[in-house]
């Protein structure tokens, strides 16, 4: 092989691997984003808690919370999960019951004509 050969071929593995090596990874579809530093819910509920998504249905109840899939009786930060309703979940602090909300500024909302407000 002459060297003008091997050059191009050393100079297109090169191009190949620099391009491959700075692709984002990539994330699964169906789970929701997580936003580094989010801000929990309203003053006075869940601190240090960012709750993102819920999914309620008559088989299950599910909660994003930090990034994180939980469910009625998961702990998270040493906190019970009592309850998962639409919009907020219930976790039990010092004998009460204290509600994480999802946060409201931004949140996208689906109206009954299939139109998305925020």
């Amino acid at each position: 092989m002459s060297d003008r050969v091997r050059l191009i071929v050393l100079l297109t593995l090169a191009a190949t691997a620099r391009i491959g090596a700075q692709e984002p990874p990539v994330q699964d579809p169906m789970r929701p984003p997580v936003v580094p530093g989010a801000p929990g819910a309203a003053a006075g509920s869940g601190e240090g808690l960012a709750l993102t998504a819920v999914l309620v249905s008559e088989s299950r109840r599910i909660a994003v919370i930090n990034g994180r899939i939980y469910r009625v009786g998961d702990r998270v930060n040493g906190e019970e999960i009592v309850a998962i309703e639409s919009g907020a979940v219930l976790i039990r602090r010092d004998g009460a019951n204290v509600p994480v909300r999802i946060r409201k500024s931004g949140a996208v909302t689906t109206s009954n004509d299939g139109v998305e407000t925020q």
